[in-house]
């Protein structure tokens, strides 16, 4: 009996597990356990980001790839000098485009002088109703000063029409003394020249099809590489005469620029000084663009803000004729999705 039961508590003795091994298959079991969770949490994870991705291509236009080209820009070099303003009057800003150039400048005091070089109207009627004749530099043109600004338009040497538009608000809103002859200054002193070229730091790699660049504009007030590319869909001939009203009631007619829809693609830096976000109040809060909070104006939905980007703010504006709209957004604008795709693909080239 004693021989028996000895060799029974062997062979069970035989059979049972060695602990070692019993303990390295339970540290085995728990790391099981232990990926099987992780696995879980994983694909717990891929599917949101799945679900994730799938939303945002549905509601979100694709950009442009991030090794995409930059759409060359060009310098569009300003072509008119003046040689002699108003002192004070500083320089606000200079547009050059296909369709013409535009030079600003004022002072703190009122004082505002603009002059734009049609580069697309050969035509001017001179005999417009309360304007009166003159010559600029023994060229014709017509002239009228009413209130508190003076206009002129006058042809230069290569045939191009400018018009020259010189205020000066004050609390007297009656014609003021050596606005007039301030203005005929002005014009006498305008050159036709190859100014230096403008450049900016930034350029888009997708622009909607039919849209180019037609120009630059920038400002001295403005660090070097900020500024506006302006861009075009239409046929930039002259269309149909068109009736200008001044807010001195000064009635002109032109044939401005067939622009079409448009669009304006703007960067400038933060001003340190500035507080707050640069963007309208109750502007619509809508998906990051390239990392940084991104709005849409309310009403028109024709600007797109995006704050924050390379230390400043991007803007993209959709245009009409050149115009830019605030309230009622007019049929044939470039869409949202399309800004929004321009806006992903501006890159900083300076």
């Amino acid at each position: 009996m004693r021989a028996q039961l000895a060799a029974a508590l062997e062979e069970s003795l035989q059979a049972a597990p060695d602990p070692a091994e019993v303990l390295r298959g339970v540290r085995r079991g728990i790391e099981r356990r232990r990926r099987r969770r992780r696995n879980a949490g994983l694909a717990t994870v891929l599917v949101i980001v799945a679900v994730t991705v799938v939303a945002s291509v549905a509601t979100w236009p694709a950009g442009p790839q991030p090794g995409a080209r930059v759409i060359p820009v060009g310098d569009w070099p300003g072509t008119i000098e003046l040689t002699w303003v108003p002192s004070g009057l500083v320089n606000h800003g200079v547009r050059s485009t296909v369709a013409g150039e535009d030079v600003y400048y004022g002072d703190s005091a009122g004082i505002g002088l603009r002059v734009f070089v049609d580069n697309v109207d050969r035509t001017r009627n001179l005999d417009e109703p309360g304007w009166q004749r003159t010559e600029i530099n023994g060229r014709p043109g017509r002239e009228v000063s009413r209130d508190v600004r003076t206009m002129i338009v006058f042809r230069l040497p290569s045939g191009r029409w400018a018009e020259l538009e010189l205020l000066r608000y004050s609390y007297e809103r009656s014609n003021q003394p050596g606005l007039r002859e301030d203005a005929l200054r002005i014009a006498a002193g305008i050159r036709e020249t190859t100014g230096r070229p403008q450049r900016i730091d930034f350029a888009p790699t997708y622009l909607p099809a039919g849209q180019r660049i037609i120009g630059l504009a920038t400002s001295a007030q403005l660090p070097d590489g900020e500024g506006d590319i302006v861009c075009a869909a239409g046929s930039l001939q002259p269309k149909a005469p068109k009736e200008y009203l001044t807010e001195g009631r000064i009635v002109d007619h032109r044939r401005p620029a067939d622009l079409g829809p448009g669009l304006r693609i703007s960067f400038h830096r933060r001003d340190p000084r500035s507080a707050g976000m640069p963007v309208a109040a109750g502007a619509d809060r809508i998906a990051d663009i390239q990392g940084r909070p991104a709005y849409l104006y309310p009403g028109s939905r024709t600007r797109l803000v995006v704050d924050g980007v390379n230390g400043g703010v991007l803007v993209v504006d959709a245009l009409l004729d050149g115009e830019a709209f605030t309230m009622a957004r007019p049929d044939g604008l470039v869409p949202v999705a399309e800004m929004i795709k321009v806006a992903q693909g501006v890159r900083w080239t300076g």
